[in-house]
């Protein structure tokens, strides 16, 4: 912002020195020999004006076409500063992003987590978040028990995209539900994280904060 402020001054300040100087040259040079060089001479501050004025507004163009996915506000058409974020925000665009994978109510694992394709990798830590989030909010058996029945896959999934995020015990009693699934049910697991709605909202306000830039 600092560097299009002094290209605007830059712009005036030639501009204020281009209209005297071409008016000087109009009204004093008597001679076309001379004319013609004085009015080359002084047209090239506002030349210089109207290049800077063009880079000015290039950088404003470019400004709101850089469209972050958590940033970008349709309104302004201008991204926001990462303080503005909201929790509610971030789990909505998150899960509007996650519906593109679904099929019916039922997310797949295989398309969330495609290695190959579907979404960009800095998503897929935030997609385990959100997973565990909607059984929070939902607390639907048929819910825990879908989500338990993706089986080993969803699992390693989660051991994969959360291990930089230190969630080893998260990843360790994810594992061992699954492994005792459907015998055991999906109690012990709910158990253990219904009272974490609050923790777990942090972590997914953390971890989008942190790398707010990969999202643009």
């Amino acid at each position: 912002m600092t560097a299009i402020i002094s290209q605007y001054l830059g712009a005036v300040q030639s501009a204020m020195v281009a209209f005297p100087m071409i008016a000087l040259a109009l009204t004093r040079a008597s001679e076309t020999a001379w004319r013609i060089p004085l009015l080359v001479l002084a047209a090239l501050p506002a030349l210089t004006s109207f290049g800077l004025f063009h880079i000015v507004g290039t950088a404003r163009r470019a400004r709101r076409e850089h469209r972050n996915f958590f940033l970008y506000d349709p309104r302004t058409r201008t991204n926001r500063t990462p303080d503005e974020l909201n929790a509610e925000e971030v789990m909505d665009r998150t899960l509007r992003y996650m519906s593109t994978f679904r099929m019916g109510r039922q997310f797949y694992i295989s398309r969330l987590f495609d290695a190959e394709g579907g979404a960009p990798e800095v998503f897929k830590p935030l997609f385990c978040y959100q997973l565990l989030m909607l059984l929070i909010l939902c607390d639907e058996s048929e819910r825990w028990d879908a989500f338990l029945s993706c089986g080993k896959e969803l699992a390693d999934a989660f051991d994969c995209y959360l291990a930089k995020e230190e969630e080893d015990t998260l990843c360790q009693r994810l594992q061992v539900a699954v492994a005792c699934f459907p015998a055991e049910g999906a109690s012990a697991f709910r158990e253990y994280l219904m009272p974490r709605r609050e923790e777990l909202t942090g972590k997914i306000m953390s971890y989008v904060q942190r790398h707010i830039q990969k999202f643009g």
